[in-house]
């Protein structure tokens, strides 16, 4: 991963961080990670670079989210997919990760009103 450009932007993590803990679960679910770069026709650098600003920037709906989405990839085959033309696998991509991103945003919110109710403050007031 060290073709990967830092960004211009401030961050809040370090950009060394977000790259340790992208290329760890890149490395552990590269299979996921593959199947995702050819489905959506992106490079790997690129989608790479994506989850690194997703880590670095405290994103953690963005993080989340893709990471359940390279988890489903795990268990899928290619294969299946090759006929679909590009701009459909993307559409159908695109709805993938709003669901997720959904699912993630939920059970965010749910670690959090559960955090709150520990510490004694009311979530309603």
């Amino acid at each position: 991963m060290s073709t990967v450009k830092k960004p211009t932007h401030e961050l809040i993590y370090s950009f060394k961080f977000g790259q340790n803990v992208v290329e760890e679960f890149t490395e552990r679910y590269a299979r996921g990670t593959d199947f995702l770069v050819k489905m959506s026709g992106t490079s790997h650098e690129k989608l790479c670079r994506y989850l690194i600003l997703c880590v670095c920037s405290r994103n953690q709906v963005q993080w989340e989210a893709m990471k359940r989405m390279i988890k489903l990839c795990e268990r899928e085959s290619f294969t299946q997919y090759r006929s679909i033309p590009l701009e459909q696998r993307r559409k159908y991509l695109s709805i993938v990760k709003y669901n997720a991103q959904d699912q993630a945003l939920s059970e965010i919110e749910a670690r959090r009103r559960v955090l709150d109710t520990h510490s004694g403050q009311s979530v309603l007031f």
